[in-house]
């Protein structure tokens, strides 16, 4: 069970409500295959925990509605207190899950727009970062 407890958590059923279940390697290794075999060509998975990459580190970022994330001095920490090498993943694919909704969470209600994208990634640059993976970004 995911520790985080986001109100948005676009895992919620199963990171919260105890609905998703376990897997062998060999099982989850066929479970990818099958994924691939109908066209995914991205997979992420939910962990209890937080991991680093082996060679180096990538910081996700996940952007919200009006900023409430902090984008802004968050990058400028990743710049100061880390390096302005850091490598940083600018994610835009909130959308509103899990507990939120018009009455619960109204400021989250909606999907972040291409301004709010825009704002994140000057954000980044004026702290001094230039290492982006925007893959999804745009």
């Amino acid at each position: 069970m995911c520790n985080l407890r986001c109100v948005f958590c676009q895992n919620y059923d199963i990171s919260r409500a105890n609905r998703g279940s376990g897997t062998s390697p060999q099982r989850l290794a066929g479970m990818m295959i099958e994924l691939q075999a109908m066209g995914c060509h991205n997979i992420n998975f939910v962990l209890d925990g937080h991991g680093l990459a082996k060679r180096g580190m990538l910081v996700r970022h996940l952007v919200m509605p009006g900023g409430i994330a902090g984008t802004e001095s968050i990058m400028r920490f990743l710049a100061e207190e880390l390096s302005p090498d850091t490598y940083v993943n600018l994610m835009n694919q909130y959308y509103p899950a899990g507990r939120v909704s018009s009455s619960q969470f109204p400021e989250i209600n909606r999907r972040i727009t291409s301004t709010e994208c825009q704002q994140a990634l000057d954000a980044a640059r004026a702290a001094g970062l230039w290492r982006f993976d925007q893959r999804d970004f745009w």
